[in-house]
């Protein structure tokens, strides 16, 4: 199986799945490419991802003449199948490079991490919960409050296979993360942890605790996109890099940064 292609599709699915509360919501899913928009004002909640399809040029021209016809700006992630042959097009068709996302995968293999000592891990179960995650998220992507809570609304609970957790330390709320399980495999979205509690353990304790929850119901491999400054947290929870989408953008992301 190739790992990288099955990761491009589980993630148009996971992305599918967390933004049909959006109020401009639109979905377009292929076996292998997938364009999700929440039809925020926001490149970091609109995507388009394209791996390897029979005609990626057309695939690519299509997702555009929507998203021109919406209005939005939007991030393209292009899977290595298909990044070689889709600068030029995606020059044509407005998008600029951004640069790169690691995908990152954990395996079944790695030891399973110790919990972090100090900190309580809470599933998100209402919508009122849900809002306290999303004001943890949102700063560390650069996004306003009202626009996170518009995007990922309490619909988002009753997703299949879709959770959201927070990290806590004396009952301080510090780190939230989404999670999308399809079988056996883990997609980890969305992780931030608040601006005022970074850099004390809250990821970690967090990250720990979902490979831990999901490998128990036996779930073998959780994947995510890393950003420069997660790598080294990922990797010392056991994810190795297997490749890395290209990212091409209209409008600018915090998420490469």
């Amino acid at each position: 199986m190739d790992v990288v292609a099955e990761i491009n599709r589980l993630s148009g699915e996971a992305l599918a799945l967390s933004y049909r509360a959006a109020p401009g919501y639109l979905a377009h899913l292929r076996r292998n490419s997938a364009l999700v928009l929440s039809g925020e004002p926001c490149a970091d909640l609109n995507y388009l991802l394209i791996g390897p399809e029979p005609d990626p040029v057309a695939t690519l021209r299509e997702a555009m003449r929507v998203v021109r016809q919406r209005a939005v700006p939007v991030l393209a992630m292009l899977t290595p199948h298909v990044a070689p042959l889709l600068g030029d097009e995606a020059r044509r068709q407005g998008l600029h490079a951004a640069g790169e996302m690691p995908i990152m995968v954990r395996e079944a293999g790695a030891s399973r991490p110790p919990a972090r000592e100090g900190f309580s891990v809470l599933r998100v179960t209402d919508a009122p919960t849900l809002a306290l995650a999303g004001r943890l998220q949102a700063p560390g992507f650069g996004i306003a409050d009202e626009v996170w809570a518009r995007s990922f609304g309490a619909e988002l609970l009753a997703a299949p296979g879709v959770e959201v957790f927070i990290a806590s330390r004396n009952d301080v709320p510090m780190s939230a993360v989404e999670t999308v399980r399809s079988g056996a495999t883990v997609g980890i979205w969305c992780m931030a942890t608040a601006p005022a509690h970074q850099r004390q353990g809250a990821g970690y304790a967090l990250l720990a605790h979902i490979i831990n929850h999901f490998a128990a119901l036996g779930a073998s491999r959780f994947y995510l996109g890393s950003s420069a400054a997660g790598g080294r947290l990922y990797e010392g929870l056991g994810f190795r890099t297997i490749a890395s989408w290209s990212v091409w953008a209209i409008g600018e992301s915090t998420q490469l940064h």
